[in-house]
């Protein structure tokens, strides 16, 4: 039985991974990041045909394009903080 709970997460989770990445709204960097640790750990598997390896290292390029749109959108912030408020410590 664990292994069809197993097979249910990673399925779960693939579908969760092609909804995020095939809308134009981004998640959240924490939920992103947890994605990303789940596409790497499919990958470092031996369970995934070669195309799936593809479609899987493509889907975690978009959560990277989503995470440093997000963090420079922090940046941003922060420098216009620093520029308003005065505060320069990140």
């Amino acid at each position: 039985m664990g292994e069809m709970e197993e097979t249910i997460g990673e399925t779960e989770e693939k579908e969760i991974i092609e909804e995020i990445t095939g809308r134009e709204e981004t998640v959240g960097i924490e939920e992103a990041f947890e994605l990303l640790d789940g596409l790497l750990k499919r990958l470092e598997g031996d369970e995934l045909t070669l195309e799936e390896s593809f479609e899987t290292y493509a889907k975690g390029l978009e959560l990277v394009k989503q995470c440093r749109r997000s963090i420079d959108e922090v940046e941003k912030k922060v420098l216009v903080l620093e520029e308003s408020g005065g505060f320069h410590e990140l």
